[in-house]
Parts: C-alpha cells; structure tokens; sequence
C-alpha cells in the first residue's frame, strides 16, 4: 500500500516539475543538492533580484569541489549525432562551465538538474559518449523523474525540507498532507498570545543540561500551546520536528513501536530522533516517565531533544518542569481586555484565571458570541467563591459554558457524555446536528485534530460539561449512521468506528450474548 501511494504522489510530482520555470528550477534544485550533499552551497545561477545570471555555474560549495546546473531547455536529454557517434550540446555545455569553474582538474562532484524526462536509452548512449567516458564517474544527472523522488524522499525524512517544496508544488503539498503527513505541527489556538517567559523557561531547562523536558501543569493551562510556540521558535536550529500523541506510545511498549507515515512512506519515530537533530514532541502524555523509557534514543549526541506535555507531576525529577504562568499583559491580550483601560473586575478575573489560558480564551468567545456585557460577566464568575477556589478550573469552565446557548450547551454535552472528546466531522453533523457543529466550532470549542476530518473537545471542556459518562446513546447513533449508508464501509465510518472502539466493546459486552 506505501508503496502504491509513493508511486501515485511521485506520478503527480513529476508533472508539476515539468512545469516549472527557470527560476524555480534553480531554487528546487539547489536545495535538492544542497540536501544530498549536507552541506550549504552558494547560489549564483540567479542574481539577487531573482533574474537569471550566466557568468558563472549555478550552484558551487565553498571550495568548488561540488557544481550544480539547472536546465528548463527542451531537447535537454537529445542526441544531436548519428548513433554511432553521441553528443549532448546542453550537457556538454554544462559540464565543461563545470570545469572551468574548477580549473585544471574541475570539481570532484557535478551535478546536473534538468526539468525535462530523459528517454529510456539516454543513459547507455551517454555512457558510450566521449563526454560520459571522460566525466560520467563525477556527474550525476538528475531529471525530472529523479528529481521527483529526491524531493519525495527528502520531504518524508524531514518535515523542513517538505515545507520548502511545498511553496513550489501545491499538488505535491496536497498530496503530503492528504496521506497522513506525520510530523506535522498543529495549528495555534484562534486566541492564542505567545508568552516570551513560558518559552525562555523552557530553554533554560535545556541549557542547564537536560535533553528531556516533561512540561506539566492542568488541563488548559497552556501545555500544547507552548509546545508548538517551541517548534515554531527553535525549528530553525534543528534538522527535523516530530509530533506524537501520548496516545501513540501505549505503557509498557517502546517507542521504536511507533509506525507512522509521512506521503504514504513508513517512518520510525525512534530511526528519525536518531538519524538527525531533532525535537520529538509527545503531547499529553499522561503517566510516570523516566530516562530509562528513553533508552533505545541515541540521537541525543546529535544535539535531539524531548519535549512532553502530561498533567501528571513527578517530584524530585530533574526532567520534570512545571509550566509558568502565564504573565497578566498575555493574560488580558487573551481576553482581548485594552491593557491601557483594566477594570476591577477584570483585574480579579485575570488574577484568578491566568492559570489557564483556555479558560481566558472560552470566556471571551462565549461573552462575544452572546453580547455579554464583560464587567457583568467577570463578576458573575467571580460571585461564586466555590468555583474561584476549585485549583483545576472545572468549576469555573463549566459556569462559563453555562452561557452558551441551550442547544448548544446540550450538543456540547452530548458529545462529552460519549466518553470520547474525537470524532469524525461528518458522523457529528448527524450525532449533534449541522447548526451545533457550526457554531461549536466558531466558538473553538469543537476544533481541527492533526487528522483532517477529525474534530476534538478539549479535556478541560469535555470535563467541565460531562454529567454522566453513557456509551449507549454514542453506539446507537454510529449504528444508525452506518445504516444511513447501507452498510458501505466509508472513510467517514471507519474513522468513527476506531475513535468509538472502546465505546463499542463497552457496549457490545452490556448488551450481551444475542442472536446472531
């Protein structure tokens, strides 16, 4: 099945790469090269203003021990002699400006780009050539369907490189994405405000000589987020990101278990950590963790770090770090309170809710959403010392959520009483209705997982609004929708069916031994 995947986005890519221009061709395929050779090239087959430029080769390391071309001409791969006597005008163009770079002996390594397919023979009848007698154990020539699978390969060994090519090809990035990209940052929360303290924090915890950072603190308290401010800060200073779920990693099992895929291709997470310096992240991992669960990670003499996020604390344990709060000025930009102009009430609430930054950012959907006046509603909140001195926020959360509207409100709660917070998106437009999955998702409540198609609850929410955990009324509504369709195992079913597993079993062994 990878295989056949791998197959259909190479196909597709090498389409795209026969379209592209001179430019992009140079920018591909510099990068390319750059990537296969691990080390930076300069490029100046294009001048600053991004224009063509043809007093020198195109790409060359600092010594010019290495030289790129880059090629869009047509007739790149055609012989312009009778059989018995060979010849490549472009590629021997080509290669001679290699050598020239490089005078008397020329580069050690020439490299030549072409967007164009060489014909099926091209390759015997270079190698008979004078020019491949002389030069082919120095020059490897790349054309478009070559070129194809490096940029595949290299896109499914490092998330970066993808989002480099990804600019180019757009079919190419729907592609990646549409066949379980892994590794993939998820998106920042719509009320999301970083927190420059959180991140120096977390920074400071590697720079004291730890390669693993277990980040804890409450549900909504602002873990993930901080997570993918992280990645998105430090990316840069490594060669690859991976994210996992602590779903992913079930006890007692290793990590190297973990099989994903990134367009369709197998990848290890524990081969990835190892082969180049990279951040694993493992979000809402929720058990003890120690440095002995880390063993078979070796990439940590390449400079790899771990990141996780998990409610669970363990005391005395170097790895372990408690997440800050977050400061009062991100706190009100969260609220989306004018820092100039506080009221009292405002300042309480802040003061009592800036352990969470879910509960800031729900607060003022729903006061939005509804036209609440913010003053009345801080103080509403406020009135109830019981739910201010409830240190998880629930109590809080779920008066806030008291707010929505009523059909929304029970949506809400239908889906936390489920027993599961994920869903597949079309299954919920029939298990809540179309109208509450709209607005549940314009209030962030019911958001994008990193799967498409698939929507979740928070925790903190799904908690909050739960009164009493039932299966049945989930199972009933899945069998009903698998009817809709007339038995068809459809994606959207499949999905479900694995997200309801447990739902399922559960009700399966209530329900007892029937008639088949």
């Amino acid at each position: 099945m990878f295989e056949f995947i791998k197959k259909r986005i190479i196909k597709s890519l090498i389409e795209e790469i026969l379209c592209l221009d001179a430019i992009n061709i140079e920018l591909v395929g510099h990068n390319v090269i750059s990537v296969i050779e691990n080390k930076r090239l300069i490029h100046h087959g294009i001048n600053k203003d991004y224009k063509p430029w043809n007093h020198t080769v195109d790409s060359f390391s600092e010594n010019s021990t290495v030289v790129g071309e880059y090629s869009t001409e047509k007739g790149y791969f055609d012989d312009s002699t009778p059989k018995d006597s060979p010849t490549y005008k472009k590629i021997e163009k080509d290669i001679s400006h290699a050598i020239s770079h490089n005078e008397p002996d020329g580069p050690d390594k020439i490299y030549l780009v072409s967007n164009q397919e060489e014909s099926p023979s091209f390759r015997k009848k270079f190698n008979q050539s004078e020019l491949g007698n002389s030069y082919g154990d120095r020059t490897t020539i790349i054309d478009a369907r070559e070129l194809a699978k490096f940029i595949y390969e290299q896109s499914v060994t490092n998330p970066s490189y993808a989002d480099v090519y990804k600019q180019f090809f757009p079919g190419f990035s729907k592609d990646l994405d549409n066949h379980e990209y892994y590794g993939k940052v998820p998106a920042q929360c719509k009320k999301h405000c970083s927190d420059a303290v959180l991140l120096q924090t977390i920074n400071a915890h590697y720079e004291q000589g730890n390669t693993i950072c277990i980040l804890h603190g409450c549900s909504g308290s602002g873990k993930t987020q901080a997570a993918i401010d992280f990645i998105h800060q430090e990316r840069s200073n490594f060669e690859n990101y991976i994210w996992i779920s602590g779903e992913d990693w079930t006890p007692e099992t290793p990590l190297s278990s973990i099989q994903r895929t990134r367009g369709g291709s197998p990848i290890n997470v524990t081969g990835a950590f190892n082969s180049a310096k990279t951040i694993l992240v493992i979000d809402s991992i929720d058990r003890n963790l120690d440095e002995s669960q880390f063993a078979e990670l070796t990439g940590f003499d390449k400079g790899s770090i771990v990141l996780a996020t998990s409610q669970i604390a363990v005391p005395n344990r170097s790895q372990y770090l408690p997440i800050p709060t977050i400061s009062k000025e991100v706190a009100l930009k969260i609220l989306g309170e004018n820092t100039t102009s506080v009221s009292e009430y405002c300042r309480e609430f802040v003061k009592e809710c800036r352990f969470s930054p879910l509960i800031l950012s729900t607060a003022r959907d729903i006061a939005e959403d509804q036209g609440i006046s913010r003053d009345d509603f801080y103080k509403e909140i406020l009135a109830s010392p019981e739910v201010i001195s409830n240190s998880d926020g629930q109590s809080i959360m779920c008066r806030i959520l008291a707010k929505l509207e009523p059909e929304h409100l029970t949506a809400l709660k239908k889906i936390a009483n489920s027993g599961s917070s994920i869903h597949d998106l079309n299954f919920l437009r029939q298990f809540i209705g179309i109208n509450a999955c709209i607005n549940l998702q314009r209030l962030s409540i019911l958001i994008p997982s990193n799967t498409p198609g698939i929507m979740k609850v928070h925790d903190l929410i799904c908690t909050s609004a739960r009164v009493v955990i039932d299966s049945t009324e989930l199972v009933v509504a899945i069998e009903k929708y698998i009817e809709g369709y007339k038995g068809d195992m459809t994606p959207s079913i499949i999905r479900q069916i694995h997200l309801g597993y447990e739902q399922i079993l559960e009700e399966d062994m209530r329900r007892g031994s029937r008639e088949a």
